[in-house]
């Protein structure tokens, strides 16, 4: 899952890839398991590897700037997203979005918090359906920040 702004990977750190309350982070992505996630329109989930869901912190999930973790899926709102495939919008039950927090967001360990939805690039995501294509999509941002063509590119 990238984070389409930074070209940066939706990633759990690594110690924390199958504990309740792994911390969730954007990271260069490599393609490991911590950065594999799938979502399942069903259930309104993102699962990672490591076989847990992505899931805000409860007392957080109506709050701007709420803790975005990961946790054993147990079909609760605070484990409910929508996945808008067209605006790369990723919603959560309460309204918020998944974001990555803008002065962090081109940072390895950037923050990923939930907050208004604002239709910002720090909350436009892509959901990757291999590990090259995730690698592809790094190296082609990699390639337009090295050159300096990011206001060339059509946001």
């Amino acid at each position: 899952m990238i984070q389409v702004a930074s070209g940066r990977c939706l990633d759990v750190h690594a110690p924390d890839l199958r504990q309740n309350g792994g911390r969730v982070q954007v990271w260069n992505c490599h393609g490991q398991p911590q950065q594999i996630w799938r979502y399942d329109s069903w259930t309104r989930t993102i699962r990672s590897e490591g076989g847990l869901c992505l899931d805000t912190h409860a007392p957080d999930m109506a709050v701007n700037g709420g803790r975005v973790q990961v946790w054993t899926c147990n079909g609760s709102a605070q484990q409910r997203w929508t996945y808008t495939q067209s605006s790369g919008r990723v919603q959560l039950s309460s309204g918020l979005c998944l974001d990555a927090h803008e002065p962090e967001q081109l940072s390895d360990g950037g923050r990923v918090q939930v907050w208004s939805c604002n239709s910002q690039p720090q909350q436009t995501w892509l959901f990757t359906s291999t590990v090259a294509q995730a690698k592809k999509r790094q190296a082609v941002w990699n390639y337009i920040r090295k050159n300096k063509l990011e206001d060339k590119v059509k946001k």
